[in-house]
């Protein structure tokens, strides 16, 4: 499959002294989905490949940080950045694993950020199991991120962090009681910074 997003994003500061920022930039994603190989064990390959082109910001409006393009190493905004990425997957009955650098989960532990104009991505495995009706068991580890507006692979961390961690282990389920409840349950831990228990 082929997708285009266009962006229009324009921040203004009404308050202190940050110039108003305004960019404009179109992104492409190309995803290639394989099914899986016959016998007891299915393998798979999944491929995905990002561009995104900066249009139009206007000289002194680029927004170094929080915006949707990178800078560049003048602190304008690059005109083309991109990157390549695919999951290997393996599938025995109804479990499911993932390994590789285009991992977007969407679990109440963490999301993958789409807020801008390309997905943010993760690289490590995760592992999906729906072996018991109307339960669906989830477990990973990731050790690297790329930002919404990057091409580098970062180690993870949280908002104001200074120090990077190569390690998010988490694990949990979903089990859907009735067509109307779900209860879940998710534990995360994100080695040196902190661990979490999820209910919902």
């Amino acid at each position: 499959s082929v997708s285009s997003r266009t962006l229009y994003f324009n921040g203004d500061n009404r308050e202190g002294t940050a110039n108003r920022t305004e960019e404009t930039a179109t992104g492409l994603k190309f995803d290639y989905i394989s099914g899986y190989t016959q016998g007891t064990v299915g393998f798979g390959l999944d491929v995905q490949a990002l561009v995104g082109i900066h249009l139009d910001g206007g000289r002194g409006h680029h927004a170094a940080a929080g915006g949707i393009t990178p800078t560049d190493s003048d602190g304008s905004a690059v005109n083309e950045w991109s990157r390549l990425g695919g999951n290997a997957k393996a599938r025995f009955s109804k479990t499911e694993l993932r390994l590789g650098n285009a991992l977007a989960p969407n679990l109440p532990i963490l999301v993958s950020n789409d807020g801008r104009l390309l997905p943010a991505a993760y690289q490590g495995g995760i592992v999906t199991s729906k072996e018991i009706d109307n339960v669906t068991l989830t477990a990973g580890q990731l050790n690297e991120s790329i930002g919404r507006a990057s091409s580098n692979w970062t180690d993870l961390s949280v908002g104001g962090g200074t120090k990077g961690s190569n390690k998010f282990q988490f694990a949990g389920g979903d089990w859907k009681v009735t067509k109307d409840l779900t209860l879940q349950y998710y534990y995360a831990n994100l080695e040196d910074y902190y661990k979490q228990h999820f209910l919902g």
